[in-house]
């Protein structure tokens, strides 16, 4: 390590109890193997016991105002109010966005973003689907297991649709997956 600097360690809430004492204990080791004795000189630790859970600030996506047509993928970005994990990752098929778009459900999954703040999930345009604006219908629209890095399961809430916030606010999108006759 450089003679200043910072690091961060994140110890998962679920082991911290709110009415105990804890210590840390910082040993140094050379190449060798060897423990070192350094002086701390103005040195602050703080030790932040974090059990809130991240929450969903807005939700938009990259693509711009417009229509798109059969194939066309649509990123919809759910942002959080801090860093999420989507531990399953993309390939389970448990972590979506239901959209608002009839029947059959349509679903956007989860594509990429895990240890970020915005997470992805991409709804590919099918045959037969049709809608002037892209939204979805409830709050509880999204589905899957995402924390934060200290181990809080996220509240999933969506902002209200048409609210400042939801997909219906930040974006005029169409979806049009009739073929002409």
């Amino acid at each position: 390590l450089p003679n200043t600097g910072e690091f961060n360690w994140t110890i998962p809430s679920t082991l911290l109890n709110p009415d105990t004492d804890y210590y840390l204990v910082i040993q140094f080791f050379d190449s060798s193997g060897n423990p070192k004795s350094y002086w701390l000189h103005n040195t602050t630790i703080r030790i932040v016991n974090d059990i809130t859970a991240p929450t969903v600030t807005s939700v938009s996506s990259t693509v711009e105002n417009g229509t798109y047509g059969i194939g066309d993928v649509i990123p919809i970005v759910v942002t959080f109010n801090e860093p999420v994990l989507a531990p399953q990752g993309q390939l389970d098929p448990s972590n979506y966005l239901i959209l608002d778009l009839g029947l059959p459900v349509q679903k956007a999954y989860y594509s990429s973003g895990s240890g970020t703040n915005q997470l992805i999930f991409n709804y590919t345009v099918v045959e037969g689907i049709y809608t002037d604006d892209l939204s979805y219908e409830n709050k509880s629209d999204l589905e899957g297991n995402y924390s934060d890095l200290a181990g809080n399961d996220a509240n999933l809430d969506l902002p209200i649709d048409g609210q400042a916030g939801s997909l219906l606010y930040n974006k005029d999108i169409e979806i049009d997956g009739i073929k002409p006759t």
